[in-house]
């Protein structure tokens, strides 16, 4: 008999034991960690966590032979984004910026930003600083993300805005006289920059 592990693809999913018994004619059946001897028709150990077991093998004659340990792996915590966060788009330009953090599930992590028409934000946008990401250049909408880790867990979330925030104006305070005229003209560059003040 040959085994094989299925690992955890996300937390607290459970992993499983593929059997492959070299005669399908045989009636086998099997010991987990030495509990009592049980048969699996689907071949099929499931509902495991991730660890080593060690598995023994009966035939009908009461032949007993001891597998080589399996070991299931896990990730040791749930995929999560926490911090999440943004800074609203300015005079609606495309200077928004969305924020977060990564834990848990399996390095690495993929990364997916999608807009409100359903177009991919490229990942020349997307910067990673260790488990922390940011997505730049966001204009003001919605934007939903998309994360998949190494082991093809994947956690969504749809419920993010990027506002439409006012380009705060600053004015220095200069005196005139009670019969004098000022007059206040907005100027914006040609850049696409905030907007200055004459």
């Amino acid at each position: 008999v040959n085994a094989s592990p299925i690992n955890e693809v996300c937390f607290g999913e459970k992993g499983a034991i593929k059997l492959a018994p070299i005669s399908l004619a045989q009636v086998l059946t099997y010991s987990l960690n030495g509990g009592a001897f049980t048969s699996y028709p689907n071949n099929l150990i499931s509902n495991l966590d991730p660890g080593t077991y060690a598995i023994k093998v009966r035939n009908a004659g009461g032949c007993e032979v001891q597998l080589s340990p399996i070991t299931i792996q896990g990730p040791a915590s749930p995929l999560t984004i926490g911090n999440l966060g943004t800074f609203g788009a300015t005079c609606q330009q495309n200077n928004g910026l969305l924020f977060g953090e990564v834990t848990g599930g399996y390095l690495p992590y993929d990364l997916k930003v999608i807009d409100s028409n359903g177009f991919q934000i490229p990942s020349s946008q997307i910067d990673w600083t260790g488990d922390e990401f940011s997505i730049s250049g966001l204009g003001a909408g919605g934007y939903s993300m998309v994360l998949i880790d190494a082991g093809g867990c994947k956690l969504e979330n749809s419920d993010l805005i990027v506002s439409d925030k006012p380009t705060p104006i600053n004015v220095t305070n200069d005196q005139i006289c009670v019969v004098e005229i000022a007059d206040l003209t907005p100027s914006k560059g040609s850049s696409g920059s905030s907007p200055g003040l004459n």
